[in-house]
C-alpha cells in the first residue's frame, strides 16, 4: 500500500474507532435526569415540556426547543413510531451546536423512529368489479379529498408503499418488454427559435428546470439523422406503444420514459397521433447522445386501469391515482376529489394494510433540509417518503442526476454527521451534502476525527434517484454567472464509511455512479461500503470532462478522494449504457501533482496520484442488453472507467469479474489537443471474464477484452502487473475500437507506443483450451484509425497491426509479461485469489477479505422489486455465448 494511504488511515484512526467500529445502538434513558434533554414521541403534544413523561410531538418543535435552551450539550431522543411531517424538518445556522457542545438527535435505545414525509391512507376501500386484472387479482378504490381549500388535503404523488413495499403503476408493456423509437424528428428552420416553434414549443424555448435560462426544444445537428437540420427534443416517433387519448392526458399524468445512452428522460405526454408523440418539455440535449433516438427504447407509464381503449398491462400490486374521475382525456384541471385504485393480489386487502403515499408539497419535497448547520449529529433515525417529482415539463435527465432533490439535504453544512441512520423509499436522492458557492469550508480541519461531515454505519436503499451525493457540477462564471468554485467553498474533508447503498434509481435509473456520487469535492474517504443493485454504475468521482486549459485549472476541485475496500455488485442489469463500477471524470485539479506531457509527475510531498481507487471488488456489471431483435444494442458496462480528461488517478489492487464490456476503459477525447487523459495507473488488479457484452453487439460470439479505447495521448496510462483471465474463444487485450495511435501530439510524427500507453509485466491467461492470444494486441499505423473502427478479429484489420504477445513485445510493449495459469483458488466459486507465484511480474496478491462493510448491522429487505425490465447475463447460460437472450 502506498505511503499516502497509510497517512490517511492513521489520520482517520480515531474516527474509525468511534464511527466505523460499530453502529449506534441508540441513546435515551441515560440522561433522564438532565433537564437539557428533549423527548419526542408519536403520542406526545407540542404543548408538553418535552420530558420523558411528557414528550413533545413534532421534530420541528423539538428543534425550536433546543434553539431556545442555554449553552451545553443537548440530546433530543425520539421514541418508536412514525413522525409524519406536514412540511420539511428544517435547520439553519441558528440550530447549530458548538465544537465542544454538539446537538444530537437520536433514537431511543432499541427503537426505530421514522421521520416521514408521507401520510397514511385512511378510510374504506370498496371493491371495483369493473377492473379485470387476473383471476387472483381484485381491484379496490378509495376517494381522497384534494380540495386545496380544505386543511389536510392530498397533494399529487407518484409513489405508494403497501405494507412497506414500493408498488408500481400500470404500463402499456409488461415487466419484460420495451417499445422502440421509430426514427428521429427533424425540422428545417432558419433559426433555433423558428425550429422551437416547428417542434411545438414557444419561440425561444421554455425554462424547464427553473434556473432562469431558457431551454430549447430544437437544436441544430451537425451529424446523425438530422444532420444539417434541427432535431426536436420534445418529440418521439413510434410505430406502437404510445396511447393517443389516454385518461389524464390533459393533466400531464401520463409519463413516457425515454432511454437515451446513459440517461433516461421522464417526460410528460402532451399529445400523440399518427405515430408522433409530443412532450410538454424537451429531453436533455447534447451532441447526438440524447433525445428520442432511432431504435432506442421507451416505456409508457401511469395508464388508468379503467382506460380499456389504451389496454394497460394490469397485474396484482399496481396502483393508479385518478386526479379527475370520469373526466375526458383532455381535461386540464384536477377535480376536488381524486380516486386511488389498488390492484390487490390474493391475500391482500387494502382495508387492513398500511398504505403510505408521499404527502409533502412537490415544490418543497424534502424530509430534512439544512443550510449552514454546524456541529449536529443524527443517530439511529430513519428518514423516508419525500415527494420529489418531475415538474410540468417532465425531466430530460443529465449525467449525475443534478436536478433531482434529496430526501435529506445538507447545504453548506460543517461538522454534521449521520451515524447508523437509514434513508429509504425516496423519490429523489437519498442523502446530499451540497454547497451553493456561498459557504466556506476552509475551517473544516483535517485533524477532525470525523471530518467536516460523515455518513457512517448507515443504510440507504430503495431510492428514486441515487444514494449518497457529495458536491455538484462545476460552477464557473462562464456557465453559472455566479462566483466560481474554489478549494474553500466546495465540500471537503468528509467520510462515507461502513454503509449499505442498494436498490437505487427506482424512479431515475441514470447517474453513472448513483450509489455514491462525488462531484466538486475534495479530500474524502469512501471505504468499506456495500453498493449493489443499481441500473447504472456504483460510484462516480469528479464532474469535469477533458483536461482544462491552463487558465481554467481551478475549475476542477475533485482531488484527494480515497475509494477503498468497497464492494460493488449487480450493476446496470441491462438497463442503461456507458458506465463503470468506478467511474472517474476528474480532469486535472488544483492541489494535485504537476504534470508535464513528456516528463511525468512532479509530485507534491507524499502524493504521486490525485485520486485513488484501491482494494475494491466489482462484479456482475451488465450494460443494456436487449433481445436480439432490438434495433440498437447497448454498450459500455465497464469495471474501471477513466473518462476523457481524467488525470493522475491510480487504480490498484482491485478485483473485477463478469463485466459485460471492458475491464478498464480509458476514454480518449482528442489526441491532438489538451483534453486527453494523462498519467493514470492501473496496477496489481485482477480482471476475470471481461467483454462478453461486446460479442452480441458486434455479432461475434465468445469475445473477451481487457482494455478499451485507451491510448493516443502521451502517457495516458500505465497497465502494469495485472492478472487478466479470459474465458472465451476470441481474446482481445485491447479493444478493436480503441484509438491505439502511436504518434506525437501533432498527429503526424510517429512516436513509440510506450510513450502513448505503457503495458508491462502483466499476465494473460485463456481458460478455453486451444485458444491463444492471436491478434489480441493492436498498434495503429495510420492516423486514420483515430476516427475509424476497424478490428483485428473480423477480417478487416484496416489501419491496425494485429499481433500476438510476442509481436506486441517486439514493439516494446508488455516487457516481462507472461501467458500462464494464475491458479485461482476456486474459479467456479468466484474465489479469485491467485495462488501461483507471480513475483516475476511484480504481482502481489491483495487481501480483500475485509472488502465491504466491516459491521453490517443495518440490513436491506429482500422484498424490493425491479423498476425496469432487466436483462441479466449469467455464467451458465449466457456468459461468453454471445446470445444475450436469457
Amino acid at each position: 500500500m502506498k505511503t499516502i494511504l497509510m497517512v490517511v488511515m492513521v489520520a482517520a484512526a480515531a474516527w474509525a474507532q468511534s464511527v466505523s467500529g460499530g453502529a449506534w445502538k441508540g441513546g435515551g434513558g441515560a440522561r433522564n435526569a438532565d433537564l437539557s434533554d428533549v423527548y419526542v414521541a408519536p403520542g406526545g403534544n407540542d404543548s408538553n415540556p418535552c420530558t420523558m413523561d411528557q414528550p413533545c410531538l413534532t421534530p420541528q418543535h423539538a428543534t425550536a426547543v433546543v434553539r431556545g435552551m442555554p449553552g451545553g450539550k443537548h440530546v433530543v431522543t425520539f421514541r418508536n413510531g412514525y413522525y409524519f411531517l406536514s412540511s420539511p424538518w428544517t435547520f439553519d445556522g441558528g440550530d447549530s451546536g458548538t465544537a465542544a457542545t454538539a446537538v444530537i438527535y437520536q433514537n431511543y435505545a432499541g427503537e426505530v423512529p421514522v421521520i416521514s414525509g408521507g401520510r397514511k391512507i385512511a378510510g374504506s376501500w370498496p371493491v371495483d368489479g369493473g377492473i379485470t386484472c387476473g383471476g387472483s387479482c381484485t381491484g379496490y378504490y378509495i376517494d381522497l379529498d384534494a380540495d386545496p381549500s380544505h386543511s389536510g388535503h392530498y397533494v399529487n404523488f407518484e409513489a405508494l408503499f403497501y405494507n412497506g413495499v414500493r408498488k408500481s403503476r400500470p404500463r402499456l408493456t409488461d415487466d419484460a418488454s420495451y417499445s422502440y423509437v421509430n426514427g428521429e424528428s427533424c425540422v428545417t428552420a432558419a433559426s433555433t427559435n423558428a425550429a422551437d416553434v416547428a417542434c411545438g414549443c414557444p419561440s425561444g424555448g421554455i425554462d424547464v428546470d427553473g434556473d432562469g435560462d431558457m431551454d430549447h426544444c430544437a437544436w441544430a445537428q451537425s451529424s446523425g439523422v438530422c444532420s444539417g437540420n434541427y432535431k426536436c427534443f420534445n418529440t418521439l416517433n413510434y410505430t406502437a406503444g404510445v396511447p393517443t387519448q389516454p385518461h389524464g392526458l390533459g393533466l400531464k399524468d401520463v409519463e413516457v420514459l425515454v432511454f437515451e445512452k446513459w440517461t433516461m428522460g421522464r417526460m410528460r405526454l402532451q399529445s400523440a397521433a399518427s405515430g408522433a408523440a409530443t412532450f410538454t418539455g424537451p429531453l436533455s440535449v447534447s451532441d447526438g447522445n440524447s433525445g428520442a433516438m432511432d431504435g432506442y427504447r421507451f416505456l409508457v407509464e401511469n395508464i388508468s386501469p379503467k382506460d380499456t381503449g389504451n389496454a394497460p398491462v394490469l397485474k396484482a400490486g399496481q396502483w393508479y391515482l385518478d386526479r379527475c374521475p370520469g373526466c375526458a382525456y383532455g381535461v386540464t384541471t384536477p377535480a376536488l376529489t381524486w380516486r386511488l385504485y389498488y390492484l390487490a393480489a390474493a391475500g391482500e386487502n387494502p382495508n387492513t394494510a398500511e398504505i403510505i403515499v408521499p404527502g409533502l408539497d412537490p415544490a418543497n419535497p424534502y424530509v430534512l433540509t439544512a443550510n449552514g448547520l454546524q456541529h449536529v449529529q443524527f443517530r439511529g433515525l430513519t428518514f423516508a417518503h419525500d415527494n420529489w417529482m418531475p415538474n410540468q415539463y417532465g425531466m430530460g435527465d443529465r449525467q449525475g442526476m443534478p436536478i433531482e432533490k434529496a430526501a435529506v439535504s445538507c447545504n453548506n453544512c460543517q461538522y454534521v454527521g449521520f451515524d447508523s441512520v437509514t434513508v429509504k423509499q425516496t423519490q429523489g436522492w437519498g442523502v446530499a451534502f451540497l454547497a451553493d458557492g456561498n459557504g466556506d469550508f476552509s475551517n473544516c480541519s483535517t485533524s477532525s476525527a470525523k471530518g467536516c461531515f460523515f455518513f457512517a454505519n448507515g443504510a440507504v436503499y430503495d431510492t428514486g434517484a441515487g444514494g449518497i451525493r457529495v458536491g455538484g457540477d462545476v460552477r464557473s462564471p462562464s456557465n453559472y454567472g455566479t462566483s466560481a468554485d474554489s478549494a474553500a467553498n466546495v465540500p471537503q474533508n468528509f467520510r462515507i464509511t461502513n454503509n449499505v447503498v442498494s436498490w437505487v434509481g427506482q424512479i431515475q435509473p441514470s447517474g453513472i455512479g448513483p450509489a455514491i456520487w462525488i462531484g466538486q469535492a475534495h479530500d474524502g474517504l469512501v471505504e468499506h461500503n456495500d453498493m449493489s443493485n443499481t441500473y447504472s454504475g456504483c460510484m462516480e468521482i469528479g464532474r469535469k470532462l477533458n483536461r482544462l486549459n491552463n487558465d481554467q485549472k481551478g475549475y476542477s476541485f475533485t482531488y484527494g478522494i480515497w475509494a477503498q475496500y468497497n464492494k460493488c455488485e449487480y450493476v446496470g442489469k441491462g438497463v442503461t449504457s456507458d458506465f463503470g463500477g468506478f467511474y472517474l471524470s476528474t480532469s486535472i485539479a488544483a492541489n494535485c501533482p504537476a504534470y508535464d506531457d513528456n516528463v511525468g509527475p512532479t509530485a507534491l510531498p507524499g502524493n504521486t496520484y490525485c485520486n485513488h481507487v484501491l482494494n475494491n471488488l466489482v462484479h456482475d456489471v451488465t450494460h443494456n442488453w436487449p433481445d436480439k431483435n432490438a434495433p440498437v444494442y447497448g454498450y459500455g458496462g465497464n469495471c474501471l472507467y477513466a473518462d476523457k480528461g481524467t488525470t493522475a488517478a491510480e487504480f490498484q489492487n482491485n478485483l473485477c469479474y463478469r463485466i459485460s464490456d471492458s475491464c478498464i476503459f480509458v476514454n480518449r477525447s482528442d489526441e491532438t489537443s489538451d483534453t486527453y487523459n494523462l498519467w493514470n495507473l492501473f496496477q496489481n488488479n485482477v480482471f476475470v471474464d471481461c467483454g462478453s457484452g461486446q460479442s452480441n453487439r458486434a455479432g461475434v460470439a465468445n469475445v473477451a477484452q481487457a482494455v478499451r479505447r485507451g491510448g493516443t495521448p502521451p502517457h495516458s496510462f500505465t497497465f502494469r502487473s495485472n492478472v487478466v483471465s479470459f474465458d472465451a474463444t476470441v481474446n482481445r487485450v485491447q479493444a478493436s475500437n480503441g484509438k491505439w495511435l502511436c504518434y506525437a501530439n501533432d498527429g503526424v510524427t510517429p512516436a513509440p507506443c510506450t510513450d502513448r500507453f505503457l503495458f508491462e509485466r502483466n499476465l494473460y491467461w485463456n481458460r478455453v483450451a486451444g485458444h491463444s492470444l492471436a491478434n489480441a494486441f493492436i498498434k495503429c499505423h495510420s492516423t486514420s484509425c483515430g476516427s475509424a473502427n476497424y478490428s483485428c478479429w473480423d477480417g478487416n484489420s484496416g489501419y491496425y497491426d494485429c499481433m500476438d504477445l510476442g509481436g506486441w513485445q517486439a514493439v516494446g510493449e508488455d516487457a516481462g509479461s507472461v501467458s500462464e495459469n494464475p491458479a485461482f483458488s476456486n474459479y467456479a466459486g468466484d474465489d479469485y485469489r491467485v495462488t501461483a507465484n507471480l513475483s516475476g511480474i511484480g504481482f502481489q496478491p491483495a487481501d480483500l477479505s475485509t472488502v465491504g462493510r466491516t459491521n453490517p448491522v443495518l440490513q436491506v429487505p429482500n422484498n424490493i422489486s425491479e423498476s425496469f425490465p432487466v436483462r441479466l447475463l449469467n455464467r451458465n447460460s449466457d456468459w461468453g455465448t454471445g446470445d444475450g437472450n436469457p
